[in-house]
């Protein structure tokens, strides 16, 4: 992963404000979305424990999955996959 320079953590944050998703801010940057959400968001800045930040991204998540229909044929696709990948483990042995 890369270090992001003062400028582009600005525009990165002028994105989410216009409204942009983390993960579309993350992919354009090639960082990961917790970076994204690092910068942008004081709860997740605030080095709590890291079970209290996966419930703040599952929370994120499931509030994007009901708004984004992009965002759930995406996580359907991802978990289709999954599921194939484990079948296809479990045939190989």
């Amino acid at each position: 992963m890369m270090k992001l320079k003062e400028e582009q953590i600005k525009e990165i944050r002028e994105l989410r404000e216009k409204g942009d998703s983390s993960y579309k801010i993350a992919n354009l940057f090639g960082v990961s979305q917790s970076t994204i959400l690092y910068h942008c968001d004081d709860r997740h800045k605030s080095r709590v424990s890291y079970s209290l930040r996966g419930d703040y991204i599952k929370e994120y998540q499931n509030k994007r999955y009901k708004e984004d229909e992009s965002f759930r044929e995406m996580k359907k696709k991802k978990a289709k996959e999954y599921k194939l990948n484990k079948k296809m483990e479990i045939i190989k042995e």
